[in-house]
Protein backbone atom coordinates (compact mmCIF):
# COMPACT_ATOMS: atom_id res chain seq x y z
CA UNK A 1 0.00 0.00 0.00
CA UNK A 2 1.30 3.61 -0.65
CA UNK A 3 1.20 4.47 3.02
CA UNK A 4 4.26 3.61 4.73
CA UNK A 5 4.95 4.30 8.25
CA UNK A 6 7.90 6.73 7.35
CA UNK A 7 5.90 9.28 5.57
CA UNK A 8 3.11 9.82 8.53
CA UNK A 9 4.96 12.23 11.81
CA UNK A 10 5.62 10.22 14.68
CA UNK A 11 3.67 12.46 16.86
CA UNK A 12 0.64 10.95 15.26
CA UNK A 13 -1.11 9.24 17.54
CA UNK A 14 -1.26 5.02 16.81
CA UNK A 15 -5.00 5.08 16.92
CA UNK A 16 -5.32 8.29 14.64
CA UNK A 17 -2.97 6.65 12.17
CA UNK A 18 -5.09 3.15 12.27
CA UNK A 19 -8.10 5.36 11.24
CA UNK A 20 -6.63 6.78 8.63
CA UNK A 21 -5.84 3.67 7.15
CA UNK A 22 -8.74 1.98 7.98
CA UNK A 23 -11.11 4.56 6.19
CA UNK A 24 -8.41 4.67 3.16
CA UNK A 25 -8.58 1.40 2.96
CA UNK A 26 -12.28 1.25 2.38
CA UNK A 27 -12.74 3.76 0.26
CA UNK A 28 -10.23 2.88 -2.04
CA UNK A 29 -11.38 -0.68 -2.20
CA UNK A 30 -15.22 0.96 -3.00
CA UNK A 31 -13.95 3.24 -5.62
CA UNK A 32 -11.60 0.19 -7.26
CA UNK A 33 -15.81 -1.68 -7.12
CA UNK A 34 -17.21 1.22 -8.89
CA UNK A 35 -14.83 1.41 -11.92
CA UNK A 36 -14.85 -2.13 -12.30
CA UNK A 37 -17.17 -2.25 -14.67
CA UNK A 38 -18.57 -5.38 -13.72
CA UNK A 39 -21.87 -4.35 -12.02
CA UNK A 40 -24.35 -6.08 -9.24
CA UNK A 41 -26.78 -4.17 -7.92
CA UNK A 42 -29.73 -5.57 -5.72
CA UNK A 43 -33.07 -3.79 -4.29
CA UNK A 44 -35.84 -5.07 -2.45
CA UNK A 45 -39.78 -4.61 -2.88
CA UNK A 46 -43.05 -4.67 -0.80
CA UNK A 47 -46.39 -5.89 -1.63
CA UNK A 48 -49.28 -4.77 -0.57
CA UNK A 49 -52.37 -5.45 -1.86
CA UNK A 50 -51.91 -6.65 -6.13
CA UNK A 51 -49.05 -3.72 -5.93
CA UNK A 52 -45.24 -3.56 -5.42
CA UNK A 53 -43.53 -1.02 -3.68
CA UNK A 54 -40.02 0.53 -3.38
CA UNK A 55 -38.75 2.19 -0.26
CA UNK A 56 -39.56 5.25 -0.94
CA UNK A 57 -43.66 4.45 -1.44
CA UNK A 58 -43.18 4.49 -5.24
CA UNK A 59 -45.26 1.87 -7.12
CA UNK A 60 -43.90 -0.08 -9.48
CA UNK A 61 -46.74 -0.07 -12.04
CA UNK A 62 -45.98 3.65 -12.24
CA UNK A 63 -43.02 3.38 -13.09
CA UNK A 64 -43.17 0.95 -15.89
CA UNK A 65 -46.52 2.00 -17.08
CA UNK A 66 -45.03 5.52 -17.48
CA UNK A 67 -41.76 3.67 -19.20
CA UNK A 68 -43.76 2.11 -21.93
CA UNK A 69 -45.79 5.78 -22.37
CA UNK A 70 -42.51 7.22 -23.21
CA UNK A 71 -41.12 4.89 -25.46
CA UNK A 72 -44.12 4.97 -27.57
CA UNK A 73 -43.96 8.88 -27.96
CA UNK A 74 -40.05 7.92 -28.73
CA UNK A 75 -40.90 5.80 -31.44
CA UNK A 76 -43.81 7.88 -33.01
CA UNK A 77 -41.04 10.66 -33.62
CA UNK A 78 -38.04 8.57 -34.08
CA UNK A 79 -38.76 5.59 -35.79
CA UNK A 80 -35.47 4.06 -35.88
CA UNK A 81 -35.45 4.28 -31.97
CA UNK A 82 -38.38 2.40 -32.15
CA UNK A 83 -36.98 -0.91 -30.88
CA UNK A 84 -37.21 0.63 -27.20
CA UNK A 85 -40.72 -0.04 -27.39
CA UNK A 86 -40.64 -3.52 -28.20
CA UNK A 87 -37.96 -3.91 -24.87
CA UNK A 88 -40.30 -1.59 -22.68
CA UNK A 89 -43.70 -3.84 -23.72
CA UNK A 90 -41.49 -6.82 -22.62
CA UNK A 91 -40.31 -5.41 -19.27
CA UNK A 92 -43.94 -4.92 -18.29
CA UNK A 93 -44.89 -8.72 -18.92
CA UNK A 94 -41.84 -9.05 -16.78
CA UNK A 95 -43.55 -6.68 -14.00
CA UNK A 96 -46.85 -8.26 -14.54
CA UNK A 97 -44.99 -11.99 -13.69
CA UNK A 98 -43.87 -10.39 -10.68
CA UNK A 99 -47.37 -10.01 -9.26
CA UNK A 100 -48.13 -13.48 -10.22
CA UNK A 101 -45.29 -14.78 -8.41
CA UNK A 102 -46.43 -12.52 -5.06
CA UNK A 103 -49.78 -14.33 -5.56
CA UNK A 104 -48.42 -17.33 -5.94
CA UNK A 105 -49.51 -18.44 -9.61
CA UNK A 106 -45.77 -18.93 -10.61
CA UNK A 107 -42.56 -20.04 -8.76
CA UNK A 108 -40.80 -18.23 -6.48
CA UNK A 109 -38.10 -17.17 -8.88
CA UNK A 110 -37.60 -15.99 -12.26
CA UNK A 111 -34.19 -15.33 -14.10
CA UNK A 112 -34.41 -12.40 -17.52
CA UNK A 113 -31.86 -12.35 -19.70
CA UNK A 114 -32.16 -9.00 -20.62
CA UNK A 115 -29.76 -9.10 -23.62
CA UNK A 116 -28.19 -6.32 -25.53
CA UNK A 117 -30.93 -5.17 -28.40
CA UNK A 118 -30.41 -6.96 -31.75
CA UNK A 119 -30.75 -3.51 -33.89
CA UNK A 120 -27.14 -2.17 -32.47
CA UNK A 121 -25.62 -5.23 -32.86
CA UNK A 122 -23.41 -3.49 -35.47
CA UNK A 123 -23.60 0.03 -34.32
CA UNK A 124 -20.81 1.66 -34.44
CA UNK A 125 -20.96 4.30 -31.90
CA UNK A 126 -22.86 4.30 -28.70
CA UNK A 127 -27.02 5.11 -29.14
CA UNK A 128 -28.35 6.84 -25.95
CA UNK A 129 -27.24 4.15 -22.43
CA UNK A 130 -26.38 1.40 -24.77
CA UNK A 131 -22.79 0.64 -25.23
CA UNK A 132 -21.95 -1.12 -28.76
CA UNK A 133 -18.34 -1.78 -26.97
CA UNK A 134 -19.22 -3.44 -24.56
CA UNK A 135 -22.94 -4.91 -25.57
CA UNK A 136 -24.03 -5.45 -21.72
CA UNK A 137 -26.54 -8.14 -21.18
CA UNK A 138 -28.60 -7.23 -17.71
CA UNK A 139 -28.86 -10.57 -16.57
CA UNK A 140 -31.68 -10.48 -13.71
CA UNK A 141 -32.53 -12.88 -10.70
CA UNK A 142 -35.93 -12.27 -9.00
CA UNK A 143 -36.93 -13.84 -5.89
CA UNK A 144 -39.76 -14.23 -3.83
CA UNK A 145 -38.45 -14.80 0.16
CA UNK A 146 -40.50 -16.45 2.52
CA UNK A 147 -41.24 -13.00 4.63
CA UNK A 148 -43.43 -11.66 0.65
CA UNK A 149 -40.49 -9.39 0.26
CA UNK A 150 -39.47 -9.57 -3.36
CA UNK A 151 -35.55 -9.18 -3.95
CA UNK A 152 -34.34 -8.06 -7.46
CA UNK A 153 -30.53 -8.39 -8.35
CA UNK A 154 -28.77 -7.86 -11.72
CA UNK A 155 -25.19 -8.61 -13.25
CA UNK A 156 -23.89 -7.26 -15.73
CA UNK A 157 -22.12 -9.35 -18.08
CA UNK A 158 -20.33 -8.47 -21.26
CA UNK A 159 -20.45 -9.27 -24.91
CA UNK A 160 -23.90 -10.82 -25.46
CA UNK A 161 -22.33 -13.51 -26.56
CA UNK A 162 -25.26 -15.91 -27.61
CA UNK A 163 -23.24 -18.85 -27.15
CA UNK A 164 -22.75 -18.37 -23.64
CA UNK A 165 -25.99 -16.81 -23.20
CA UNK A 166 -27.76 -19.99 -23.99
CA UNK A 167 -25.95 -21.59 -21.92
CA UNK A 168 -27.73 -20.33 -19.33
CA UNK A 169 -30.97 -21.34 -20.38
CA UNK A 170 -29.29 -25.33 -21.10
CA UNK A 171 -28.50 -24.84 -16.98
CA UNK A 172 -32.44 -25.25 -16.60
CA UNK A 173 -32.76 -27.86 -19.46
CA UNK A 174 -34.19 -25.33 -21.57
CA UNK A 175 -33.52 -24.42 -25.39
CA UNK A 176 -34.09 -21.00 -26.23
CA UNK A 177 -35.99 -19.30 -29.65
CA UNK A 178 -33.47 -17.85 -31.79
CA UNK A 179 -33.49 -14.48 -31.19
CA UNK A 180 -33.96 -11.61 -28.77
CA UNK A 181 -34.05 -13.66 -25.02
CA UNK A 182 -35.38 -10.66 -23.28
CA UNK A 183 -39.11 -12.14 -23.09
CA UNK A 184 -37.68 -15.61 -22.94
CA UNK A 185 -37.80 -15.68 -19.10
CA UNK A 186 -36.76 -18.88 -17.10
CA UNK A 187 -38.79 -20.28 -14.00
CA UNK A 188 -37.68 -22.32 -11.00
CA UNK A 189 -38.43 -22.71 -7.20
CA UNK A 190 -35.55 -22.76 -5.20
CA UNK A 191 -34.58 -23.23 -1.71
CA UNK A 192 -34.90 -19.62 0.17
CA UNK A 193 -31.10 -20.56 1.11
CA UNK A 194 -30.27 -21.27 -2.67
CA UNK A 195 -31.89 -18.23 -4.02
CA UNK A 196 -29.26 -15.84 -3.19
CA UNK A 197 -26.20 -17.35 -4.89
CA UNK A 198 -28.13 -18.42 -7.89
CA UNK A 199 -27.01 -15.30 -9.82
CA UNK A 200 -23.33 -16.58 -9.30
CA UNK A 201 -23.72 -19.99 -10.54
CA UNK A 202 -25.23 -18.52 -13.52
CA UNK A 203 -22.44 -16.04 -14.05
CA UNK A 204 -20.23 -18.96 -13.55
CA UNK A 205 -21.81 -20.95 -16.12
CA UNK A 206 -21.63 -17.87 -18.69
CA UNK A 207 -18.09 -17.44 -17.84
CA UNK A 208 -17.27 -20.87 -18.40
CA UNK A 209 -18.58 -21.04 -21.49
CA UNK A 210 -16.36 -18.38 -22.92
CA UNK A 211 -13.48 -19.78 -21.77
CA UNK A 212 -14.43 -23.19 -23.11
CA UNK A 213 -14.79 -21.18 -26.44
CA UNK A 214 -11.83 -18.62 -26.38
CA UNK A 215 -9.66 -19.59 -24.36
CA UNK A 216 -8.80 -17.34 -21.49
CA UNK A 217 -10.33 -16.43 -17.94
CA UNK A 218 -13.16 -14.31 -17.96
CA UNK A 219 -15.29 -12.72 -15.23
CA UNK A 220 -18.46 -11.19 -15.96
CA UNK A 221 -18.37 -11.96 -19.92
CA UNK A 222 -14.39 -9.64 -19.73
CA UNK A 223 -11.47 -11.42 -20.74
CA UNK A 224 -8.59 -11.51 -18.04
CA UNK A 225 -10.12 -8.80 -16.26
CA UNK A 226 -8.18 -8.37 -13.18
CA UNK A 227 -10.05 -5.79 -10.50
CA UNK A 228 -6.05 -4.98 -9.22
CA UNK A 229 -5.54 -3.16 -12.07
CA UNK A 230 -8.26 -0.31 -10.70
CA UNK A 231 -7.38 -1.05 -7.38
CA UNK A 232 -4.21 0.30 -7.87
CA UNK A 233 -5.12 3.21 -10.30
CA UNK A 234 -7.47 4.41 -7.69
CA UNK A 235 -4.16 4.00 -4.66
CA UNK A 236 -1.68 6.54 -7.29
CA UNK A 237 -4.97 9.29 -6.78
CA UNK A 238 -3.38 10.18 -3.48
CA UNK A 239 -4.75 13.62 -2.98
CA UNK A 240 -8.83 12.86 -4.09
CA UNK A 241 -8.17 9.83 -1.03
CA UNK A 242 -6.24 11.89 1.50
CA UNK A 243 -8.80 14.63 0.70
CA UNK A 244 -11.95 12.68 1.28
CA UNK A 245 -10.64 10.57 4.52
CA UNK A 246 -9.14 13.94 6.37
CA UNK A 247 -12.75 15.04 5.71
CA UNK A 248 -14.57 12.09 7.03
CA UNK A 249 -12.18 11.90 10.18
CA UNK A 250 -13.26 15.63 10.99
CA UNK A 251 -16.83 15.86 8.60
CA UNK A 252 -18.19 12.18 8.65
CA UNK A 253 -22.00 14.31 7.25
CA UNK A 254 -19.64 16.56 4.73
CA UNK A 255 -17.83 13.57 3.55
CA UNK A 256 -21.49 11.73 2.57
CA UNK A 257 -21.72 14.82 0.42
CA UNK A 258 -18.56 14.18 -1.09
CA UNK A 259 -18.98 10.93 -2.01
CA UNK A 260 -20.94 11.08 -4.97
CA UNK A 261 -18.48 14.17 -6.80
CA UNK A 262 -15.29 11.63 -5.55
CA UNK A 263 -16.49 8.75 -7.86
CA UNK A 264 -17.07 10.87 -10.54
CA UNK A 265 -13.68 12.38 -10.15
CA UNK A 266 -12.16 8.92 -9.70
CA UNK A 267 -13.86 7.55 -13.12
CA UNK A 268 -13.28 10.86 -15.31
CA UNK A 269 -9.47 10.15 -14.33
CA UNK A 270 -9.41 6.16 -15.39
CA UNK A 271 -11.33 7.59 -18.34
CA UNK A 272 -9.13 10.10 -19.54
CA UNK A 273 -6.21 8.12 -17.69
CA UNK A 274 -5.17 11.32 -15.66
CA UNK A 275 -2.87 9.98 -12.84
CA UNK A 276 -1.71 12.88 -11.14
CA UNK A 277 2.22 13.04 -10.94
CA UNK A 278 2.40 14.31 -7.24
CA UNK A 279 0.40 14.45 -3.98
CA UNK A 280 -1.07 17.69 -3.33
CA UNK A 281 -1.10 16.83 0.40
CA UNK A 282 1.35 14.55 2.53
CA UNK A 283 -0.03 12.64 5.03
CA UNK A 284 2.36 14.80 7.66
CA UNK A 285 -1.46 16.79 7.21
CA UNK A 286 -2.42 14.67 9.78
CA UNK A 287 -1.15 16.58 12.54
CA UNK A 288 -1.62 20.09 10.95
CA UNK A 289 -5.38 19.75 10.12
CA UNK A 290 -6.30 20.19 6.23
CA UNK A 291 -7.81 22.47 4.05
CA UNK A 292 -9.35 21.60 0.64
CA UNK A 293 -7.30 23.52 -2.66
CA UNK A 294 -9.19 25.60 -4.79
CA UNK A 295 -7.88 22.70 -7.64
CA UNK A 296 -9.72 19.53 -6.17
CA UNK A 297 -12.61 21.59 -5.38
CA UNK A 298 -12.78 22.21 -8.49
CA UNK A 299 -12.52 19.08 -10.07
CA UNK A 300 -15.11 18.10 -7.72
CA UNK A 301 -17.54 20.10 -8.53
CA UNK A 302 -17.48 19.63 -12.76
CA UNK A 303 -16.88 15.81 -12.02
CA UNK A 304 -20.41 15.32 -10.18
CA UNK A 305 -21.75 18.28 -12.14
CA UNK A 306 -21.05 16.24 -15.61
CA UNK A 307 -22.08 12.60 -13.79
CA UNK A 308 -25.25 14.40 -12.69
CA UNK A 309 -26.09 15.37 -15.82
CA UNK A 310 -25.53 12.10 -17.85
CA UNK A 311 -27.33 10.44 -15.16
CA UNK A 312 -24.36 8.12 -13.78
CA UNK A 313 -24.79 5.99 -10.54
CA UNK A 314 -21.77 4.38 -8.86
CA UNK A 315 -22.24 0.91 -7.29
CA UNK A 316 -20.09 -0.59 -5.32
CA UNK A 317 -20.11 -3.40 -2.32
CA UNK A 318 -22.10 -1.77 0.78
CA UNK A 319 -23.38 1.84 -1.20
CA UNK A 320 -24.78 2.61 -4.22
CA UNK A 321 -25.03 6.23 -5.07
CA UNK A 322 -27.01 8.15 -7.56
CA UNK A 323 -26.99 12.16 -8.55
CA UNK A 324 -29.51 12.67 -6.22
CA UNK A 325 -28.39 10.78 -2.99
CA UNK A 326 -30.15 7.76 -1.87
CA UNK A 327 -31.48 5.97 -4.55
CA UNK A 328 -35.54 6.39 -5.12
CA UNK A 329 -37.23 3.39 -6.88
CA UNK A 330 -36.75 4.56 -10.66
CA UNK A 331 -32.93 4.67 -10.04
CA UNK A 332 -33.02 1.43 -8.94
CA UNK A 333 -35.04 -0.08 -11.64
CA UNK A 334 -32.64 1.99 -13.78
CA UNK A 335 -29.68 0.13 -12.22
CA UNK A 336 -31.58 -3.17 -12.58
CA UNK A 337 -31.24 -2.71 -16.56
CA UNK A 338 -35.10 -1.39 -16.63
CA UNK A 339 -36.51 1.38 -18.44
CA UNK A 340 -35.83 3.76 -21.36
CA UNK A 341 -32.39 4.43 -22.06
CA UNK A 342 -33.03 6.78 -24.89
CA UNK A 343 -33.46 10.60 -24.61
CA UNK A 344 -34.87 12.86 -27.33
CA UNK A 345 -31.29 14.50 -27.83
CA UNK A 346 -29.58 10.61 -28.54
CA UNK A 347 -28.37 10.87 -32.43
CA UNK A 348 -28.02 7.80 -34.41
CA UNK A 349 -26.34 7.32 -38.28
CA UNK A 350 -27.96 5.96 -41.17
CA UNK A 351 -24.62 3.34 -41.63
CA UNK A 352 -26.44 0.23 -41.76
CA UNK A 353 -26.58 -1.31 -45.47
CA UNK A 354 -29.96 -3.36 -45.90
CA UNK A 355 -33.56 -2.81 -47.33
CA UNK A 356 -35.43 -0.71 -45.53
CA UNK A 357 -38.57 -2.12 -43.66
CA UNK A 358 -41.29 1.08 -44.34
CA UNK A 359 -40.44 1.46 -48.68
CA UNK A 360 -38.84 -1.84 -49.30
CA UNK A 361 -41.17 -4.29 -47.50
CA UNK A 362 -40.51 -6.63 -49.27
CA UNK A 363 -38.06 -5.45 -51.96
CA UNK A 364 -39.11 -5.38 -55.75
CA UNK A 365 -36.63 -7.32 -57.91
CA UNK A 366 -34.35 -4.26 -58.84
CA UNK A 367 -34.24 -2.80 -55.32
CA UNK A 368 -31.08 -2.21 -53.62
CA UNK A 369 -29.65 -2.53 -49.97
CA UNK A 370 -30.25 1.55 -48.85
CA UNK A 371 -27.89 3.07 -45.40
CA UNK A 372 -30.32 2.90 -42.39
CA UNK A 373 -30.73 3.52 -38.99
CA UNK A 374 -30.74 1.08 -36.10
CA UNK A 375 -34.21 -0.58 -37.11
CA UNK A 376 -33.59 -0.91 -40.80
CA UNK A 377 -35.44 2.56 -41.50
CA UNK A 378 -33.73 4.80 -44.31
CA UNK A 379 -33.35 8.70 -44.10
CA UNK A 380 -36.24 9.21 -46.77
CA UNK A 381 -38.62 7.22 -44.48
CA UNK A 382 -37.49 8.53 -41.04
CA UNK A 383 -39.19 12.21 -40.15
CA UNK A 384 -36.32 12.74 -37.97
CA UNK A 385 -33.55 12.54 -40.27
CA UNK A 386 -33.29 16.08 -41.45
CA UNK A 387 -32.30 16.64 -37.94
CA UNK A 388 -29.64 14.69 -37.23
Amino acid sequence: MIVSGETINHHIEENEVNRYLYEYDNISTWLAETLDGNMRTSFEFSFYGNELYGHDGTRLGKVFYDSLSEAERIARERPNLAFQLRRAHIEEQEYQDMLKMGRGELPNTMIVVSDFPPELMDAKEDVGGYNVSRKQTMLRVIYLRPDGRLVMTSQSLDLSDPYALDAIYDYFGIKPQPGERLGQRIYTKLQAEDQPYIIDKLMGVYDRTLSERYGGNWQAGRKGQNTSNTYDFVLRQHDLLDMFVMTRLNNPSAAEEMLYNLAAAIERRKTSEETPHHSALLYSNLSQGYAMTDALQYELMIAGSNARANGRSYSGCGASLSGGGEMGTLEQLHQLGYGNKLKDKDEYKFDKKTFCRICQDPPKPNDKPKMCGPCNICRACDPNASKI
